[in-house]
């Protein structure tokens, strides 16, 4: 984690998806380490040079939608990694209030359950996303809302000012909110 702590030290980020579940739950969730990340398409070519120089392999870049996809392999750490750029307010909000952790003496950002809880329920009402995948993230919120006292008032708002009025719904049938 720390050539990953390294390489992001120009920007703004923090880690999501299922390596920060488990920093808030434990079981394990998946493999990769997911990375939302204040990222340009402008900028996007000096963060892949950031891992290229610490011997981190770029895979693929998906730029020109204004938040870049990059997927990156750490054959050291035999690690998959994937930056996804921010691209509304709600993640840029979510990459402001993340909390340092500090894990085998690396500090570094991880969102808070509850922005964890919305970024999974943005997954969950994905067409898109594979059915193995929506049933992890399924897994996430529960064991997150099960092992957390979830802040329920600031998910709903958090949700509801950014539109997301689907991922709302979504987590009032899981009984999350």
């Amino acid at each position: 984690m720390r050539k990953i702590v390294s390489a992001l030290k120009p920007w703004k980020w923090c880690l999501i998806g299922g390596r920060a579940v488990e920093i808030w739950t434990n079981p394990p969730q998946t493999p990769d380490i997911d990375l939302l990340v204040d990222v340009t398409d402008e900028t996007v070519n000096s963060l892949c040079d950031s891992f290229r120089a610490r011997g981190v392999q770029v895979n693929e870049l998906v730029e020109g939608l204004g938040s870049p996809m990059v997927f990156l392999k750490d054959h050291a750490l035999k690690v998959e990694l994937d930056v996804i750029g921010a691209y509304e307010e709600l993640h840029f909000s979510i990459i402001r209030r993340a909390v340092t952790k500090t894990v085998q003496a690396v500090r570094f950002p991880v969102a808070y359950a509850e922005d964890i809880v919305i970024l999974k329920s943005q997954a969950l009402v994905d067409p898109g996303r594979r059915s193995d995948k929506k049933r992890r993230d399924r897994q996430a919120v529960r064991d997150i809302a099960a092992s957390v006292k979830l802040d329920k008032a600031y998910i709903r708002e958090a949700l509801d000012v950014s539109g997301w009025s689907e991922e709302l719904k979504m987590l009032q049938l899981m009984r999350v909110v």
